[in-house]
């Protein structure tokens, strides 16, 4: 079984729905003020404290990280998600806000699948996430190895399906407005946004890449 942990990071602040446990809570920098609100004690706090700087109680580990670095605050709490042996990493307060730092957490998402393990964004009208086959670190080349996923309906709600890597290949689809077997998707065109339910489920499966799969709420 997949150990899970969470990351609340020092981006704008968001109270999902959390009904998923976990083992472990890292808080980056302001991460931890947004967990307070939250109510979560972190096990362990990170970041280089360049936007925010307070108390953090004795009992908690603290990680002080230079300014300038090749780690995002993110990136390097989910390495520390990693090494500790959990494959299952669920972010909160990682969207909205600013660009840059948004794509950053995409990536990041990318460098988690890379490494075997499933990365989570979610806020309270969006939810990403990965699915992965034939990419991580310990594959074959050239292996084909299909990965499946089955995403409930939500009412009110659009899927879209995008490429991370430069290519998915292998994409079925399921159970929605547009189905679809056996396409590519590229990163270079969004071809697999804005699809619908059309059943209970829709079902969606890839035999290679690294692959987007975002729920996000439609407008009133």
């Amino acid at each position: 079984m997949n150990k899970t942990a969470l990351i609340i990071t020092g981006g704008e602040f968001s109270s999902p729905v959390i009904d998923f446990k976990y083992e472990y809570v890292i808080a980056c920098d302001k991460g931890y003020v947004h967990a307070k609100k939250l109510g979560i004690k972190p096990d362990l706090v990170i970041g280089d404290f360049d936007s925010w700087s307070g108390d953090i109680p004795a009992d908690i580990p603290v990680i002080s990280l230079p300014v300038e670095k090749d780690d995002t605050d993110t990136m390097y709490a989910v390495k520390q998600a990693l090494e500790r042996g959990y494959s299952d990493i669920k972010v909160l307060c990682g969207l909205g806000g600013r660009m840059d730092h948004l794509l950053a957490n995409i990536q990041t998402m990318g460098y988690v699948a890379a490494n075997g393990g499933v990365c989570e964004f979610m806020d309270e009208t969006n939810h990403i996430r990965t699915l992965s086959a034939g990419y991580a670190k310990d594959s074959k080349a050239g292996s084909k190895s299909c990965a499946s996923l089955s995403i409930p309906s939500r009412n009110g709600y659009a899927l879209s399906l995008l490429s991370l890597t430069d290519r998915c290949e292998g994409l079925c689809i399921k159970g929605a407005k547009y189905n679809v077997e056996n396409i590519t998707l590229t990163n270079t065109f969004p071809l697999g946004h804005g699809n619908h339910w059309e059943s209970d489920e829709i079902t969606v499966s890839i035999t290679s890449g690294i692959l987007l799969v975002i729920t996000s709420k439609l407008e009133a």
